[in-house]
C-alpha cells in the first residue's frame, strides 16, 4: 500500500492544481470575452469617410491605387 505522507501530498497537489487551472480559465474567459465584444465591435463600426448620406459607399465606386510593375513606383525627387 502507499505511504500516507505519499497520499497526502498526492491528494492536495491534484487538488491544488485543480484549483488553479479553475482560476486561470475563469481570468482568460473574461479576457476572451472582452476581446471578442472588441472585434465584434470593430467588425461593425466603419470610418466616417467610408459612408455617404448615411449609408455605406459602395466599394466598386471607391478609387484604388495599383501599381502595376515595380519600376511604376512614385519617387519624391526633392533632393
Amino acid at each position: 500500500m502507499a505511504d500516507a505522507s505519499f497520499l497526502y501530498i498526492a491528494f492536495f497537489l491534484t487538488i491544488g492544481s485543480f484549483v488553479l487551472g479553475f482560476l486561470a480559465s475563469w481570468n482568460l474567459r473574461k479576457v476572451w470575452d472582452e476581446w471578442k465584444e472588441r472585434a465584434e465591435y470593430a467588425a461593425v463600426v466603419m470610418h466616417p469617410e467610408m459612408y455617404q448620406d448615411g449609408e455605406p459607399v459602395d466599394p466598386s465606386d471607391l478609387l484604388y491605387l495599383h501599381f502595376g510593375d515595380d519600376d511604376d513606383m512614385i519617387d519624391d525627387e526633392d533632393d
